[in-house]
């Protein structure tokens, strides 16, 4: 999952291939395809400009669809040299980072060695995965939608921040979307599975929660909330385990914890039909849990 394609802006020949090449890509697939260079975009539109304008506005409404659902994506560090072709800049690109990306796509009359064609791309609809159950894996999964998020939601009963294979964990995923443009986090939890007498205390939650914050760098002027929730009476059960954003989530098989050497976790992408389900329970409030207790950041509520 999270892996970065690159195609050479000359790869499709029609609406019809590009379209093809799209649906590839977006958080909905766990897989991005990479605007490189700068001027993707504006050179795919050249490259099909003798189509015909009537052709040409189908291109121009694919790639503004494709950035929207962020299909594609920009990055500026990505050097460019004007004086080399497409493939030699890749090539290039590749040397300084190696496996920066999944695979190339060239135009059919360009094909090389370890490059695609439009017509080799064979890329199963999601890109889900089972990983390592170690903070690094975790993070290499969500990177891209823990920076494009403008706000994150983690859902996982059992996401006890006073526990060390969670805390370590959420560091790591709060420290990336720290950098990103991520404005507020939100976490939602099961009551009884955090706070009690044979578990921990209310007092010793914030506490975790704020040395969290701390240690992930999670800047100031930017919202943190943590929900425990009640949903033995409710209809909205809280089991499946996921972090999401409007952009698109992620399904994580055995919730946010680090696992014994050698354990894994599978990860997938939300289909859109689930994601916008989440979305309406998590993001818009259309549930019947019963809300127990609240922590925020800058200015934490009442317990």
């Amino acid at each position: 999952m999270n892996d970065f394609f690159a195609a050479d802006p000359a790869s499709c020949d029609n609406s019809g291939e590009l379209r093809f090449l799209l649906g590839h890509f977006g958080p909905q697939a766990g897989r991005y395809l990479a605007a490189y260079p700068a001027t993707w975009a504006k050179d795919v539109g050249k490259h099909c400009e003798a189509l015909g304008p009537v052709e040409g506005e189908r291109v121009k409404l694919l790639l503004r669809r494709a950035r929207e659902k962020a299909a594609l994506l920009g990055n500026a560090t990505l050097l460019w040299d004007e004086r080399s072709d497409w493939i030699g800049n890749f090539r290039n690109l590749t040397r300084q980072r190696p496996g920066g990306f999944a695979q190339a796509i060239v135009p059919r009359l360009a094909k090389t060695e370890g490059m695609a064609t439009i017509d080799d791309l064979n890329l199963s609809p999601t890109a889900d995965e089972s990983i390592q159950a170690v903070s690094s894996e975790y993070v290499r999964v969500s990177r891209t939608l823990l920076l494009l998020g403008p706000e994150l939601v983690f859902v996982d009963p059992y996401l006890n921040p006073c526990k060390s294979d969670r805390r370590g964990l959420l560091v790591s995923m709060f420290g990336v979307a720290a950098r990103g443009k991520c404005r507020r986090i939100t976490c939602w939890a099961r009551h009884s599975d955090i706070v009690g007498e044979r578990r921990h205390s209310w007092e010793e939650v914030q506490a975790a929660l704020t040395t969290i914050l701390a240690d992930s760098r999670w800047p100031a002027d930017r919202e943190f909330r943590y929900v425990l929730v009640d949903d033995a009476t409710a209809r909205t059960k809280m089991h499946p385990r996921y972090m999401f954003s409007i952009r698109g989530g992620i399904r994580y098989d055995q919730g946010f914890q680090c696992l014994a050497k050698g354990r894994r976790n599978d990860v997938s992408p939300l289909g859109c039909s689930l994601h916008e389900e989440v979305l309406r329970i998590y993001h818009e409030g259309e549930h019947d849990m019963q809300i127990e207790k609240v922590f925020e950041s800058p200015h934490p509520s009442k317990p």
